[in-house]
């Protein structure tokens, strides 16, 4: 079965870092191809890449791959994820999602959630990733939210929402 290029399905891949290997994507993308899988979410680590075999091999089927960094917004550094980026980037993907939930508790030490501007200092986590991801030719998306979560989760995006308007970020 062919992917259709305006099939929107796509799949998250597993909630770990532990399945890149060769042989995971020889299992897989067949099947991922069968569904018409269009896009694929795959979890990275700050410090370990997704390789680039891997990364690749979705693309020449036609999977765009959605690397999604899965670590606290507090703790992220653009400085940091410079690398990792620019290789992504390189290697063909366009869209990397820095950060996980930033509205809820257990993403933050005890004093940053209790301090006031939760969102604001989101935002200011967020904005130079996302500048860098621009300038490198990537997509900028909002890290994923708790649905409900422990700060309401669309109170929360309009919050920031207002807070990159303000930044003049369109």
């Amino acid at each position: 079965m062919a992917t259709n290029p305006h099939n929107r399905l796509g799949f998250h891949y597993f909630p770990d870092e532990a399945h890149y290997a060769p042989q995971d994507l020889e299992f897989w993308l067949p099947q991922l191809q069968a569904l018409g899988a269009a896009w694929l979410v795959l979890r990275a680590g700050v410090e370990q890449l997704i390789p680039e075999a891997f990364i690749r091999g979705l693309l020449e089927a036609g999977i765009e791959p959605v690397v999604w960094i899965h670590a606290p917004v507090s703790s992220l550094r653009a400085k940091d994820l410079a690398p990792a980026l620019n290789a992504y980037h390189r290697w063909g993907a366009q869209y990397v999602v820095p950060g996980d939930r930033p509205n809820q508790r257990l993403s933050w030490s005890a004093g940053d959630w209790s301090r006031s501007g939760l969102v604001e200092r989101s935002v200011d986590r967020l904005l130079p990733l996302w500048q860098l991801q621009r300038a490198i030719g990537l997509r900028p998306i909002f890290p994923p939210l708790e649905p409900g979560g422990d700060y309401w989760d669309t109170a929360f995006l309009e919050t920031a929402i207002r807070a990159l308007m303000r930044r003049g970020q369109h």
